[in-house]
């Protein structure tokens, strides 16, 4: 019998070459692909790669704040703010610390990593199925 919530904990590895930075999170995952996850930040060393996701997301700032980089510019994320992003969503996280409370949905399309920058092609990083 498949479980309708379970519990998830996982760190981000550090790739060789890449600026250090780490990324704690406890997730509640729901039957159907929607996770609720407290995310603890800490990018201060880190120039973050631009990335997108394969999920939509809400984002709620508790503690610190998160300085994102986007196609239109910077935003910041103070607590007490609700940052929503679709599915396919280009940005880059910049040096800060925080906590955030984040609901993501199931996947919607690929995720993809532009690790030389935008002038580059980017890399598939993870394939949504078809």
């Amino acid at each position: 019998m498949r479980k309708l919530i379970w519990f998830e904990k996982s760190v981000t590895k550090v790739e060789p070459g890449q600026k250090a930075q780490r990324l704690f999170r406890w997730k509640l995952c729901f039957k159907g692909g929607w996770k609720l996850a407290i995310h603890m930040l800490d990018m201060r060393a880190s120039d973050g790669h631009w990335h997108s996701h394969q999920w939509a997301s809400i984002t709620l700032c508790l503690w610190g704040f998160v300085l994102e980089r986007t196609d239109k510019g910077k935003v910041i994320v103070f607590p007490g703010r609700i940052r929503a992003r679709p599915a396919g969503f280009r940005h880059q996280v910049l040096g800060n610390i925080a906590i955030t409370l984040i609901l993501t949905s199931p996947r919607r399309c690929s995720s993809y990593v532009w690790y030389d920058g935008l002038e580059s092609d980017p890399t598939v990083y993870i394939e949504h199925p078809s």
